[in-house]
């Protein structure tokens, strides 16, 4: 599917980091999007999943990528091309995107995206609102900020999320979040994203 995708987009040095983690990032255009489909339908065999998700213009969504993991072992290659390895508690490994409208063109939108592990421990803490203080209960978010990529993007356009070559290591972050291993066989993640951006109607005054 990649022959379909510009990666350019992303910048060099992010394109080279997101690789050496097992993990590409493609923009796609409308035109592209059926010969997509038919690829991953041919390869896969069956349809594609899909998924909406509506929020307000800054406010991060966290995409489900593998639920319920044990402790896990991740290694990855910092900016600095330095490789470091950290143990991650119990939890969900998500992608955390967070899409905004572009400040100098509001014609398009950027989108910004950093793989993430949600622990299953949640913490307390207090928040104060209009309403007073209250407690709330979060889940911790540990991310990969080496990782974390921005792709401005404009109507009929699109994001497509993989695994790399470098996902075949066992303890990448590709492989940890973009790849599943059942009966023996891995079994590849791909994300489609299409950030849109809608109007909403303002309530009329009293």
């Amino acid at each position: 599917i990649w022959s379909y995708l510009d990666e350019e987009p992303i910048g060099a040095k992010r394109l080279v980091s997101l690789g050496r983690n097992g993990i590409r990032v493609g923009l796609g255009r409308d035109k592209s999007m059926p010969d997509i489909i038919r690829v991953l339908k041919k390869m896969t065999g069956k349809a594609l999943a899909r998924r909406l998700m509506v929020g307000r213009s800054g406010s991060p969504h966290h995409i489900s990528l593998k639920r319920d993991q044990g402790i896990q072992t991740i290694f990855s290659f910092r900016a600095d091309r330095t490789l470091g390895g950290q143990d991650m508690p119990p939890g969900d490994n998500v992608l955390s995107t967070v899409c905004t409208v572009d400040e100098d063109d509001a014609t398009r939108l950027i989108l910004t995206g950093m793989p993430q592990v949600r622990s299953t421990k949640t913490k307390t803490r207090f928040r104060s609102d209009a309403g007073g203080v209250r407690i709330v209960n979060n889940q911790a978010m540990f991310g990969f900020r080496d990782l974390m990529f921005q792709m401005p993007m404009k109507a009929g356009e699109f994001l497509v999320i993989g695994p790399g070559a470098a996902a075949r290591r066992p303890h990448s972050v590709g492989r940890h979040f973009l790849v599943a291993q059942k009966q023996g066989m891995d079994f590849e993640t791909v994300l489609v994203i299409t950030p849109r951006a809608e109007m909403l109607p303002q309530s009329p005054k009293p």
